[in-house]
């Protein structure tokens, strides 16, 4: 929502670009479809605006080190892109390790599997207003990873770059729907 504040102009004047991140934990394969950081760079690039998402292969209580990486690969990827031409979503994903670590930046396309699937939630932390903190419980999966995919750079050590388009209708397959209406209303 505030990326489409933002290409709206509720800050201030236009903007040229929008950024997101730094999220600790990867946005990698179909984990995209469920990340706000990614999420951000597509409403903007459906908007007209380019966007680049940054995610990092650590979590929230890395050292700054490590999210000093990230952010210069992200500065890095912004340096060596042309951001002419149509409006673009990029998502960066970084693995957690220092700058000089990195091997560089390789363009992938999304794995069909992040490497991980939630396997259920647990309470992190029951609330005083009787609600409670859940976060998702991971397990991995076991599976030969895309050579050319995200996961597989990131996991030896390069930055992943992918570029993503927008969420667009589909046709219905033949057969699949009937138009109608309900015989009775409630």
């Amino acid at each position: 929502m505030c990326a489409l504040l933002a290409v709206r102009g509720a800050f201030g004047g236009p903007v040229d670009l929008v950024m997101s991140g730094i999220n600790p934990g990867t946005n990698m394969g179909p984990s995209v479809l469920h990340s706000g950081t990614v999420g951000a760079v597509v409403t903007a690039a459906n908007f007209g605006v380019p966007g680049l998402a940054v995610s990092m292969d650590a979590e929230e209580h890395a050292p700054d080190e490590i999210f000093d990486s990230a952010a210069s690969w992200a500065l890095f990827v912004l340096d060596n892109t042309d951001l002419g031409g149509p409006p673009r979503a990029m998502s960066l994903n970084v693995p957690g390790l220092p700058a000089s670590e990195v091997k560089g930046v390789r363009a992938t396309g999304l794995d069909a599997t992040p490497g991980f699937r939630a396997a259920g939630v647990r309470t992190v932390e029951p609330l005083a207003s009787g609600g409670r903190l859940v976060s998702f419980v991971y397990e991995p999966v076991e599976r030969r990873l895309d050579a050319d995919g995200d996961v597989a750079a990131v996991r030896s050590g390069w930055a992943s770059l992918s570029w993503l388009t927008s969420i667009s209708a589909d046709e219905a397959p033949r057969g699949a729907w009937r138009e109608g209406r309900p015989t009775s209303l409630v």
